[in-house]
C-alpha cells in the first residue's frame, strides 16, 4: 500500500543523491500582469510511504479553474530503491511549461495506481 506523506508545488524540485527530495519556492499562490500567464518551472515534489514491494504507477493532472485538464503526465513508474517493504520514496516532477488562461484556483490531482492520493493547488491572481 502507498501513503503520501506530503506534496508541494514549487518552482524547482530535485532529489539528492540518496533520494532525499529538495525544493526551492513553495507556493500556493501565483501573479500575473494579465492572461495568459506562461510558468516553465511549476514542479511538484512528494514523498511516499510504501509498506508492499509491488510496483506502483503514479499520475498527476492539473486542471484548470474550469475544469480544462492543462497537463496529465500519464502512467509513470513510482520508483523504489530496491522494491523493499517499509520504505520511504521520493518523486519530482516538472509539470511546466504551462500556459495559464484563467484566473482562479488551478489544481494538481496526485494518483497512485489511479487512485487519488490527494489534490494540491495554487491561486492565479491577475495584477489589476
Amino acid at each position: 500500500m502507498v501513503k503520501l506523506s506530503f506534496a508541494h508545488l514549487c518552482e524547482y524540485t530535485f532529489l539528492l543523491a540518496n533520494r532525499t527530495p529538495g525544493v526551492v519556492g513553495i507556493f500556493s499562490k501565483l501573479k500575473a500582469d494579465a492572461l495568459p500567464a506562461y510558468r516553465d518551472n511549476i514542479g511538484v515534489i512528494a514523498q511516499f510511504d510504501i509498506d508492499d514491494d509491488d510496483a506502483h504507477q503514479i499520475q498527476m493532472i492539473v486542471k484548470s479553474p474550469s475544469g480544462k485538464v492543462l497537463r496529465d503526465t500519464n502512467l509513470r513508474e513510482l520508483d523504489s530503491i530496491n522494491k523493499q517493504t517499509d520504505q520511504v520514496v521520493g518523486y519530482i516532477i516538472n509539470l511546466g511549461p504551462l500556459k495559464l488562461e484563467e484566473e482562479g484556483d488551478y489544481t494538481v490531482d496526485i494518483l497512485v495506481d489511479q487512485k487519488s492520493m490527494g489534490t494540491r493547488s495554487f491561486n492565479l491572481i491577475v495584477k489589476k
